[in-house]
């Protein structure tokens, strides 16, 4: 073993090499300039071919300054560096947006072994660490001359294609474990729903007597229950709103993720925000009080509850 040099990295096998980017990659900035392209996204699940004709999502005037790409080009995402390997390797011939950067392997490099090595750089935000732009959550970006300056580890190439084939088998078997886990959440979750909806629809007696709740979701309820509308159970009222330059300092707030995430709130938080002292009162969360997610990017995410199960003060926490 040698010293790579990368802290990092650290130790590499001697007959490694330590080079750049642009060592072994070509960026590829030509425009596709084709009136009907196979438009591809980048996803860390794969790149996928984008069906435009259904006018979904963001859609570009005009496909003819996109870059095209071939198979076994490897895309990255340099403007997201925090969420996930924002990067893949195309098995499809199409178009991406110029946003993207689009390597070429040279002649001695073998791009699923790459495509593994940078998504090893999102993971352990050593792209994050050579970002820059506005903010850490804003225009965050890898520059292209970052990129191709970066360090790369070369091992031979028999030893790079053993290593992407070993990989691709051990993470299409931990795939595989992972999707079943995954159904038997869903199903676990399923079941969550289906029993906290007979508890508070139906109570505890699974003897009592029924009437029609004349609600079409609720259905049936036991006779002795009422229906009543929200407005009549207590008041209610928007949280704080400010400006993002009161945010990051001041006084702890319950923050949409406090609600979103959990199903009650929890008694630290973590957001600051500075704020009078008739706000603190106003706006102090007591025991009892219910919360819901009013916006969010997806429809799913609407209606999201939390409740509050001790009195917090915003200038006690």
């Amino acid at each position: 073993m040698k010293n790579s040099n990368i802290q990092w990295i650290g130790e590499i096998p001697d007959d490694w090499e330590v080079l750049k980017v642009k060592d072994g990659f070509y960026r590829k900035k030509a425009k596709a300039f084709q009136k009907d392209p196979v438009v591809l996204s980048l996803a860390r699940s794969g790149i996928n071919v984008r069906d435009i004709s259904t006018n979904e999502g963001q859609l570009a005037e005009s496909y003819y300054e996109y870059n095209p790409v071939d198979i076994e080009d490897i895309l990255i995402n340099p403007m997201d560096l925090i969420s996930g390997d924002n990067c893949n390797i195309s098995k499809t011939k199409g178009v991406i947006s110029p946003a993207y950067i689009n390597l070429r392997y040279k002649l001695g490099f073998n791009p699923y072994y790459y495509n593994y090595y940078f998504k090893i750089q999102y993971w352990t935000k050593a792209f994050f660490a050579h970002g820059k732009g506005v903010s850490y959550e804003n225009r965050w970006t890898l520059n292209n001359e970052t990129l191709m300056k970066y360090p790369i580890l070369v091992p031979p190439l028999p030893t790079q294609t053993a290593i992407a084939a070993y990989l691709d088998a051990k993470c299409s078997e931990i795939d595989g474990l992972i999707a079943d886990i995954n159904k038997q959440i869903e199903t676990l979750n399923e079941l969550k729903k289906s029993t906290i909806t007979e508890a508070v629809t139906k109570g505890l007696n699974k003897n009592a007597k029924l009437k029609d709740s004349g609600i079409q979701w609720i259905g049936m309820i036991p006779e002795g229950w009422s229906v009543s509308r929200v407005k009549y159970l207590g008041k209610s009222q928007n949280g704080i709103s400010k400006g993002g330059e009161f945010f990051g300092e001041g006084f702890p707030f319950v923050s949409y993720g406090d609600v979103y995430k959990n199903i009650s709130i929890p008694n630290k938080v973590e957001g600051l925000i500075r704020s009078t002292q008739q706000e603190q009162i106003n706006y102090s969360v007591k025991y009892g009080d219910i919360f819901f997610t009013r916006t969010s990017e997806t429809i799913e995410e609407i209606g999201f509850s939390s409740v509050c199960l001790s009195t917090l003060y915003l200038q006690d926490f």
